[in-house]
């Protein structure tokens, strides 16, 4: 502002600066002086004041945080000590997280015993003895062929080997009778008698041998017999068909208990597990249905499913409950490695 000059505090005019009255707006100059200044000096203590609390309170506020990140630092260096020196290795720590996994799979529900039978060689059927569903006990027949055409004579062959043996052993006994009492008895005519006698009697005790072994190997090729008692299956011949050599033509089935077949248990979790573990069962069939087993077998050679290496897993199921159960059904499995 220039020299004699002064700014009206209405409208900002320049005017005199001895002017009490603004020629331009004609308003009051000197009470409004008077009262900027006294405003000004509110102001002035206001903030002075407001400065000293404010910076008190900052102080109070940056110790404690000074004092906290301190500290804070401190606990971490102890922590960063500590971990380096007794922490142990993360890739440790994952492995033991991973092999107290539970370990899951899919599989197939089949009986614990089964036997599907065949003839050791190409044979006509010529009985057959057992339906579909019957229960049966072990070692019962089951199916005849025509090869078993010795096995009717069987006890009359044996019981001409007895005989037979039992010639031998005389003739010999009576050898070394004849042998004791007369020193020079190797071309006497009760000699030769006997050592004809005994050739005889030897080749009819082989030629009985013989047969009974023919009829022993019909038994045991010219018919079937359950291996154990169970239920019989599936027959898949009627009398007069040809069964082809080692294909299987009866099934025995022993449905009292049930193991788990595993489908896709890849090598990742296979060495998890072991021979005992234990084992929770669900039945796609049966929902909310839970069984509980035990790892039972686990396969030495691996299988490959859709490129994948896997290993097949056997798991008894410790308890049935009478639950309608079918040979096939799919099943899960959940595995609590030990």
């Amino acid at each position: 502002m220039k020299d004699g000059k002064k700014e009206c505090p209405h409208c900002y005019s320049e005017i005199d600066s001895r002017a009490t009255v603004c020629p331009q707006c004609h308003r009051d100059i000197a009470a409004a002086e008077e009262q900027g200044l006294a405003d000004d000096a509110l102001e002035d203590s206001v903030m002075e004041r407001a400065k000293t609390p404010k910076r008190r309170k900052w102080a109070s506020l940056m110790v404690p945080a000074l004092i906290g990140v301190f500290a804070g630092a401190c606990g971490v260096f102890a922590l960063t000590q500590a971990t380096s020196q007794s922490s142990p290795d993360p890739v440790e720590v994952i492995n033991a997280i991973e092999s107290v996994s539970p370990v899951y799979a899919e599989g197939q529900l089949v009986p614990a015993r089964y036997a599907a039978l065949s003839f050791p060689t190409d044979s006509i059927v010529s009985k057959v003895l057992v339906e579909k569903g019957d229960n049966i006990d072990a070692e019962a027949a089951l199916i005849h062929s025509e090869e078993d055409r010795f096995v009717s004579r069987l006890p009359l062959l044996e019981t001409r080997l007895s005989e037979a043996e039992a010639k031998l052993d005389s003739v010999r006994d009576q050898l070394d009778v004849l042998r004791v009492s007369d020193q020079d008895t190797t071309n006497s005519e009760p000699q030769i008698t006997l050592d004809k006698i005994l050739e005889e009697t030897q080749a009819s005790v082989d030629l009985v041998h013989s047969a009974v072994a023919t009829a022993y190997k019909d038994l045991a090729n010219g018919a079937l017999y359950a291996p154990f008692a169970g239920t019989v299956a599936e027959v898949s011949v009627q009398e007069g068909d040809t069964a082809l050599t080692g294909e299987p033509i009866v099934t025995i089935v022993d449905f009292s208990s049930w193991l788990v077949k595993t489908t896709d248990l890849s090598e990742l979790n296979v060495a998890s597990i072991s021979v005992g573990d234990s084992a929770e069962v669900e039945i796609d069939a049966l929902p909310g249905e839970v069984l509980r087993g035990h790892v039972i077998d686990i396969a030495d050679v691996s299988d490959f499913l859709r490129g994948e290496v896997i290993y097949e897993v056997h798991i008894e199921i410790e308890e049935t409950r009478e639950l309608p159960l079918r040979w096939g059904m799919t099943a899960i499995v959940n595995i609590s490695p030990n």
